[in-house]
């Protein structure tokens, strides 16, 4: 299902014919990284078209804006499940490989194709190269995708990215993805009882490590609003040692490695058991302080566009719209929006979509859906992406 919109990240989508300042675009302002790295093209490291570097192992002709010319290979149909890191993007080269922006965030490389369909444009950067355009991906809060097109030397920032199947004549697709695993986990003994009746009461003891991350083989992977969550988390599962968090998008992961963590991640914050010796003092107090939560009016909306994750899958909100199709079914003892959302996740191959109805609560939408329009007793529409 298509979502047409109006708006992007609570905004509205950028008209490249008359950009909006800050939005990066030719006429507005360029959106720049905090720190960007050397050559990144922010302004005091400008980048010359002129002066890029070739392509590593192409065999293909260099275009004005340094990816290869034709010699473009046909998307995959499937998803690299083992993606190699790459460290300077070439396509086709780079198709299927990783390759990670300089504050932590790692992209999956895709050559040759066209961005989802569902996302929305949240920036138009003037850059010359993959990598700058990803650079600046990284600095948008609500970033999650970019393409870039070296025969025009067009990057365009998206709200939204998940694997692409659709065809296109020459640009880079990158969507964020998970980092790498690279480290081989350690494990010690942990200064803990597991027996009864010493174990009673116990409470795992962290150690809190910013701007870093293990990497090591993941446990689980569960979307979380903070670090002090993450290590809660972790301290209800025995064989949970450490975690990791990423801040940006906000995912916890937990893995069996009680060490320090080794790699440099300014998105990321991690943590490590080193006891149960006493309770985690001053977990209020760490690397990154959690969004103060409002309280929950089910009929109120104020997100409008945004894509949020519950139940582990992807939906746009759309406030003050709804979901129209000749057929509803109301969810008894659902209190809120995130609610509605993940239980539908569970319910989805009965039902196309679902709405947030004012005065009612949850209904579900069985497909096919007609369209999203303008309703005044609908508080929000819940547009899942992957359908």
């Amino acid at each position: 299902m298509h979502l047409a919109s109006t708006g992007g990240g609570g905004g509205s989508p950028i008209n490249p014919a008359n950009p909006p300042p800050g939005s990066g675009a030719p006429g507005g302002t360029p959106i720049n990284p905090a720190n960007p790295p050397p050559g990144s093209g922010a302004p005091g490291a400008p980048i010359s078209p002129g002066n890029l570097p070739p392509a590593p192992g192409s065999g293909a002709p260099e275009s004005p804006g340094g990816g290869a010319a034709g010699n473009c290979a046909v998307p995959r149909n499937q998803q690299n499940l083992s993606p190699q890191p790459t460290t300077q993007i070439s396509c086709p080269n780079s198709d299927g490989s990783v390759w990670e922006s300089y504050d932590g965030t790692w992209y999956y490389l895709q050559c040759c194709t066209a961005a989802n369909a569902q996302a929305l444009s949240v920036g138009l950067p003037q850059v010359y190269t993959h990598e700058d355009c990803l650079h600046q991906c990284s600095g948008v809060p609500n970033c999650q995708a970019a393409t870039f097109d070296p025969s025009t030397d067009q990057c365009v920032l998206y709200d939204f990215g998940v694997f692409s199947q659709t065809a296109h004549s020459v640009q880079l697709y990158a969507f964020v993805t998970d980092p790498p695993v690279t480290q081989t986990p350690s494990l010690t003994s942990r200064l803990c009882s597991t027996s009864r009746p010493a174990a009673n009461g116990q409470i795992y003891t962290f150690r809190m490590d910013c701007r870093k991350r293990h990497g090591t083989q993941v446990l689980s992977k569960d979307i979380l609003s903070s670090l002090e969550e993450c290590m809660e988390l972790c301290s209800a599962s025995p064989s949970c040692s450490s975690v990791d968090f990423d801040e940006k998008r906000g995912i916890c992961y937990q893995s069996i490695n009680d060490g320090p963590p080794a790699l440099n991640a300014p998105t990321f914050a991690s943590a490590h058991t080193v006891g149960c010796s006493g309770a985690c003092e001053g977990c209020g107090d760490g690397c990154f302080k959690p969004a103060q939560q409002q309280p929950d009016n089910p009929d109120q909306c104020t997100n409008d566009n945004a894509v949020v994750t519950r139940g582990g899958m992807p939906f746009r909100v759309r406030c003050g719209l709804c979901n129209t199709s000749t057929l509803g079914d109301f969810q008894a003892n659902i209190k809120n929006h995130d609610e509605c959302m993940e239980v539908f996740v569970t319910e989805e191959a009965n039902y196309d979509a679902a709405n947030w109805v004012t005065g009612h609560g949850c209904v579900f939408k069985p497909g096919p859906i007609s369209s999203i329009d303008p309703n005044t007793g609908c508080t929000a529409a819940f547009v899942p992406l992957w359908k």
